[in-house]
């Protein structure tokens, strides 16, 4: 997928930097950057507090986190 990824990231004109860590324990600076980006990650991480926690540790005053995540389905007796 990083080699698909690569190979998209050179159609756009923007700058990029993957950075595949472990989300409760970020390795970077405070207030390192403007953005950061989780996509269907939070589910999978043991201590979504701890990683949440960290990503704002790293963001810059007023920067911005986007995530995506999926919800739990409540499954009814109708179906």
């Amino acid at each position: 997928m990083n080699a698909m990824l690569q190979r998209r990231l050179r159609t756009v004109d923007l700058r990029v930097h993957l950075h595949p860590v472990s989300g409760e324990h970020l390795p970077f600076a405070d207030e390192s950057f403007d953005c950061v980006v989780s996509t269907l990650v939070l589910c999978s991480i043991p201590d979504v507090e701890r990683a949440v926690a960290e990503v704002y540790r790293v963001l810059k005053p007023n920067g911005r986190y986007l995530f995506l995540e999926h919800g739990r389905v409540a499954v009814t007796s109708h179906y």
